[in-house]
């Protein structure tokens, strides 16, 4: 790919790839910070599950973060060249973060109640 010209400058005056990269950090981080509250109320009942929740929230959060990114760049990228752009990763690992926090949320109501 050393033929390939890097794209310079943001491809639109709104900003539209600028603007998705920042509300999927925001996005991410809200539903890091959320299942750590949910790991931390879990971990005065269940230490090992508090645990386990808190450790692959991060991680999946960490591979959002970095994917993100990966995301931003080729898209800018592709957006530059007239391509079209597609997303499939980001939603799905989102979806799986959602679902361990609702889990988690329910293991907590349920051991508590």
């Amino acid at each position: 790919m050393a033929g390939r010209r890097v794209a310079s400058g943001p491809w639109d005056p709104g900003l539209q790839n600028e603007r998705t990269w920042l509300a999927w950090q925001r996005t991410a981080l809200s539903v890091l910070v959320c299942t750590l509250v949910m790991a931390r109320l879990l971990a005065g009942h269940n230490a090992a599950a508090a645990l386990v929740i808190a450790g692959l929230s991060t991680v999946a959060m960490l591979f959002l973060g970095l994917s993100g990114r990966h995301h931003y760049v080729r898209d800018q990228q592709r957006l530059h060249d007239g391509a079209p752009v597609s997303r499939i990763v980001l939603p799905s690992l989102l979806t799986a973060l959602f679902l361990m926090l609702g889990s988690s949320a329910a293991i907590w109501v349920i051991i508590t109640f």
